[in-house]
């Protein structure tokens, strides 16, 4: 499924696949470890998408 979720998010980002694959790595093993979240990352609108984006990015290790 992590081919599916770098792919999203680079369309997103509209960034290059291996960008995000280097850059978000925790965020596409949180999203692989989270189903329901990619689910509705990948069904949500822009908004949607940059709050589910950046709660997992700009959270605290």
């Amino acid at each position: 499924m992590k081919p599916e979720i770098v792919k999203s998010l680079a369309n997103f980002l509209e960034a290059i696949p291996y960008q995000v694959a280097t850059w978000d790595k925790k965020v596409i093993d949180y999203l692989d470890e989270h189903p329901e979240q990619m689910k509705d990352f990948h069904s949500g609108s822009a908004t949607m998408k940059w709050k589910i984006y950046s709660s997992i990015k700009y959270q605290p290790l």
